[in-house]
């Protein structure tokens, strides 16, 4: 007998220390459904912060610890604070190196994560990055076995860390990531919000067909997708000021950076929404839901920033992350109960197998 389910995402943005507020969302839902994430998604879907998260829940790891993870390692991940201090990060960013060393990040998430590869995910994983060598995007993947045949085994044997420090590299924030002879960026140049991956992912391997189980066999008739963003800062400019943006000036206030990110966010969701409307005519049965925050305050958006860790950066951050939950369990209830009804309906072996 084939049993239809839903094959179920979670896909979780990037946006350096900002990834606290993510966390908190995902740590009110854990708290208001139980259990771990890893227990209710299908496919767990991050990049650069997000795909730090990411990682961290599909091995395992409570949201509740990655709230700390960037309360606690965030200041040291993110030393500059004072105006002097981030004022000599930039001088660094422009004529010398990255802004920041990766060491400090290297040893959080070997904290975090152990020594965990991609094979030992109880989730399937996809964590996007951009590969310099080779010149193209890059996702990585725990392996995944379908009829005995493993799909992706090429990055089994790869430590969660090296793929952390991949996604996470931002241009010009950290120094480029080597694994073996290849280097790798932030996956944020590209594919901010991967929620388009995971459903890539879905497509190719699971809507419309029957995978055989344990328990039996499934076949994925539709598609959820949850999409959990980081803070987003407007970024409109005033009329004339782009003609002061040349050269080095590009770098000053993130406006480098930026547009990167938040460009690849809009498009993912203005898609994604597409698809939805538009799946009585394209036979895509998906549900997809989108959270974000409330607009930014005056002060919230002079203390917040990707790469700032103050005490009233993280405070109002998390104060975000904290509110948005709270509103998820009231007047949003209905929509992200849909998610949690049932648990995930592929279950991660050793080594990737499924079952």
């Amino acid at each position: 007998m084939v049993e239809e389910k839903p094959f179920k995402i979670l896909a979780i943005d990037g946006g350096g220390v900002m990834g606290l507020f993510s966390a908190e969302v995902l740590a009110a839902l854990e708290d208001q459904y139980g259990g771990k994430m890893s227990d209710y998604f299908d496919l767990i879907c991050g990049t650069s912060t997000g795909g730090l998260i990411a990682l961290a829940l599909s091995a395992g790891v409570p949201a509740s610890e990655m709230v700390k993870f960037y309360q606690v390692d965030g200041p040291r991940i993110f030393p500059y604070k004072t105006f002097i201090g981030r004022g000599w990060g930039t001088v660094k960013m422009l004529f010398v190196q990255a802004k920041y060393s990766n060491e400090k990040l290297r040893k959080a998430l070997e904290k975090a994560l152990s020594n965990k590869k991609m094979c030992d995910a109880q989730s399937l994983v996809c964590i996007p990055s951009y590969n310099l060598t080779l010149g193209k995007p890059k996702v990585f993947k725990s392996p995944l076995f379908i009829k005995g045949e493993n799909k992706y085994p090429y990055d089994a044997k790869l430590s969660m860390v090296d793929v952390g420090l991949a996604t996470s590299a931002a241009p010009t924030y950290f120094p480029i990531h080597q694994i073996g002879n290849e280097h790798f960026v932030d996956g944020g140049v590209w594919c901010n919000n991967p929620a388009i991956c995971g459903l890539t992912e879905a497509i190719r391997f699971f809507f419309n067909r029957e995978i055989e189980t344990d328990n039996g066999t499934v076949k994925y008739t539709s598609i959820q997708i949850l999409s959990v963003s980081t803070i987003t800062k407007p970024l409109g400019w005033s009329t004339g000021s782009w003609k002061k943006r040349s050269g080095l000036l590009w770098m000053k206030s993130n406006k480098l950076i930026q547009p990167f990110m938040v460009g690849p966010n809009f498009f993912s969701d203005f898609l994604l929404g597409s698809l939805r409307q538009s799946a009585e005519h394209t036979n895509l049965n998906l549900s997809y839901e989108r959270i974000t925050h409330d607009s930014l305050s005056l002060e919230q958006m002079r203390n917040i920033d990707m790469d700032l860790a103050t005490r009233a950066s993280l405070r109002d951050i998390s104060a975000l992350g904290v509110e948005v939950g709270r509103h998820l369990r009231s007047s949003k209830k209905d929509t992200v109960d849909t998610f949690f009804k049932t648990f995930k309906s592929l279950k991660q072996q050793k080594h990737g197998q499924l079952s």
